[in-house]
C-alpha cells in the first residue's frame, strides 16, 4: 500500500480561539463559522467532510431537481443526504489507512430548531441515558446522539459508550495542521463541500521505491524513480472541494512537501490507478484534466449524479435520525408507505452498486462496503418485517462480498509465495557441471493469479444473482401482501 495516515496534533492554544483568529480575515470567514463545530472534532481525526448546507441547497443544480422537496420516499437516492433546515455538517472519522476501515466516525450538525432528544430516541425506537452527565440517545442504528448546545447535534458510530464519554469530556479538539488549513477552503463563495484526507508522515520510504515500480503507471513510462520516491515520500494530505451551481465542479487537490515537477508526466495516471487500487476512485475522474505545478497535484473536472451519490458516503449521516417523523408520514398507511421508501431506496443502491465499472477487487470491496453501510442505516420506523429482514440480509451479503474480494489479493499473494522455481545441474560437453533454474515458477505463480481472479468474478456474479432473486422474491411478497406495485 503507498498511503496510510497519522493525524497530526495541534499543540498550544485551543483550537475554536484559533480558528476565531483566522476567522478574522475575510477570506476565510466562511471557515470561522466552523469553528465551535471544528472545536469539537477529536484529535485522531485523519478524514474530515464539512458541508454548507445553506449554500448546497441553495444551488442551482439543488433547486432544479427539488432536493429541498424530496421526502423520505427517496431516502437513499438523495445525492446528499441532509435533513432540510440543516445549515452545517462537520464529519469526523477515523481510518485505518492500512485496512482501508473506519474505526470511528463523529458527525456534528446544525441544525435549528431540530427535535429534542427524547423525540429523535422515540423515533427510532432508542432510549434516553446519562453519559459523562449528558443525556444521550441510544438509537438501533448503532450510533450514540446528543445535543451539545441549541442548535448543534453529535452522531458517534459505532456506539460506544467509552469513546462517547472521554469525547463528552474532552469538551474541545485538537485537529491536525493540515485538516485545520483544509477547512479554510470553505469560504463564502467557494465549495460547499469540503473533504480533506490528512497523510502526513505516512509512507515508509524503505519500500516506497519497489511499490512504486509496481504501478503500471511508473513501470510504463520513463521517469526518476529516486526523484519520484522523494517526492511521494513528502505527501501531506489530499482535498476534495466540490462546488455545485448549475453543476457540479469538483477540485481535488494532494499536497506534498517537495516541488511535484518529477510527477508531471505521470500525475495524473499515477492519481487514478492509486485511488483504483484502494477503492476510491469515481468514473468522472478520467475526465478531468489534471496539472502538477508547485508542491501540489490539481485535478478539476465535473460530477454527475452517480458521482455525487458516491461522495454522499462520506456523508451519510441519514436525515431521518433527526427530521420530525410527522412530517415525513402518510397517515393513511403509515406501514405502506415506510415499507415502499425502505425497498425503493435499496434497490436503487444495489443497482448503482452492481452498474459501477471497476477495475481492482480492493476497488469493488469498498464500494460494496459503504453502500451495505448505507443499507444499514436507513429508516426503520413503520417498516414491514419482512422488508427489514430482506434488507438486512442484502446488507450482510455486500459485507460478506466485500470481504471475498478484499482476499483475492491476500490469497493470490499467499498461494504465490509457496511456489519456488526448481534448480538443475547438468553438464556440457567437456563434462564440466553447471547449474540452472527452471522458470517454470512464474508459470504457476501466473496461473494462480488468474485463478484467484476467476474466483473473485465468480463470487461477484454470484453476489448479484443472490441480491437480485432476493429482491424479486421480496417484491412479489410485498405486492401480495399490500395490493400495489413496489
Amino acid at each position: 500500500m503507498l498511503f496510510s495516515c497519522r493525524s497530526l496534533a495541534l499543540g498550544g492554544a485551543p483550537l475554536t480561539g484559533l480558528v476565531l483568529l483566522l476567522g478574522s480575515l475575510p477570506s476565510l470567514a466562511r471557515a470561522a463559522e466552523f469553528s465551535e463545530m471544528l472545536g469539537r472534532v477529536p484529535g485522531d481525526t485523519n478524514v474530515l467532510v464539512m458541508i454548507d448546507a445553506d449554500r448546497l441547497f441553495d444551488s442551482a443544480l439543488a433547486r432544479e431537481q427539488g432536493w429541498k422537496k424530496k421526502l423520505a420516499t427517496q431516502q437513499g437516492l438523495h445525492p446528499v443526504l441532509l435533513p432540510v433546515g440543516s445549515k452545517k455538517l462537520v464529519r469526523a472519522i477515523e481510518v485505518d489507512m492500512h485496512s482501508g476501515t473506519q474505526t470511528k466516525e463523529l458527525t456534528l450538525l446544525d441544525f435549528p430548531k431540530g427535535p429534542s432528544l427524547q423525540k429523535i430516541a422515540t423515533k427510532q425506537q432508542g432510549y434516553i441515558e446519562k453519559v459523562a452527565n449528558s443525556d444521550v440517545a441510544w438509537l438501533p442504528q448503532g450510533a450514540y446522539g446528543t445535543r451539545l448546545g441549541q442548535d448543534l447535534y453529535g452522531f458517534l458510530f459505532p456506539a460506544n459508550r467509552q469513546e462517547l464519554s472521554a469525547w463528552l469530556r474532552a469538551r474541545s479538539g485538537k485537529i491536525s495542521t493540515y485538516l485545520l488549513q483544509a477547512s479554510t477552503g470553505m469560504k463564502q463563495s467557494g465549495p460547499q463541500i469540503v473533504l480533506a484526507m490528512d497523510l502526513e508522515d505516512a509512507v515508509p520510504m524503505s519500500q516506497l521505491a519497489d511499490k512504486l515500480k509496481a504501478l503500471k503507471s511508473i513501470s510504463e513510462s520513463q521517469v526518476d524513480i529516486p526523484a519520484i520516491t522523494n517526492v511521494i515520500g513528502s505527501l501531506r494530505g489530499a482535498r476534495l472541494g466540490v462546488t455545485l451551481g448549475a453543476q457540479a465542479q469538483g477540485t481535488l487537490t494532494i499536497d506534498f512537501e517537495e516541488n511535484v515537477a518529477p510527477l508531471k508526466s505521470v500525475a495524473q495516471a499515477l492519481v487514478l490507478e492509486v485511488l483504483s487500487q484502494r477503492g476510491l476512485s469515481i468514473d468522472e475522474l478520467e475526465s478531468w484534466t489534471a496539472k502538477a505545478e508547485g508542491k501540489s497535484i490539481v485535478m478539476t473536472g465535473l460530477l454527475g449524479d452517480s458521482g455525487l451519490m458516491r461522495l454522499s458516503s462520506l456523508a451519510e449521516l441519514p436525515s431521518h435520525l433527526i427530521e420530525d417523523p410527522e412530517a415525513q408520514t402518510d397517515s393513511t398507511n403509515p406501514q405502506l408507505y415506510a415499507t415502499q421508501a425502505h425497498f425503493k431506496s435499496v434497490d436503487k443502491l444495489v443497482t448503482d452498486l452492481f452498474k459501477k465499472e471497476w477495475t481492482t477487487f480492493g476497488q469493488y470491496a469498498q464500494w460494496a462496503e459503504s453502500y451495505a453501510r448505507k443499507i444499514d442505516r436507513l429508516p426503520l420506523l413503520n417498516v414491514d418485517e419482512e422488508v427489514q429482514q430482506y434488507s438486512a440480509g442484502v446488507a450482510d451479503l455486500l459485507r460478506q462480498g466485500a470481504e471475498s474480494f478484499r482476499g483475492v489479493g491476500i490469497r493470490s499473494y499467499g498461494r504465490q509465495s509457496q511456489v519456488w522455481n526448481s534448480n538443475y545441474v547438468n553438464y556440457d560437453y567437456f563434462g564440466n557441471r553447471y547449474y540452472g533454474t527452471y522458470n517454470a515458477g512464474d508459470q504457476a505463480r501466473r496461473a494462480i493469479g488468474g485463478e484467484e481472479r476467476m474466483q473473485g468474478a465468480l463470487d461477484s456474479a454470484t453476489l448479484r444473482r443472490e441480491v437480485e432473486q432476493r429482491t424479486g422474491d421480496i417484491r412479489k411478497k410485498m405486492v401480495a401482501k399490500y395490493k400495489v406495485e413496489f
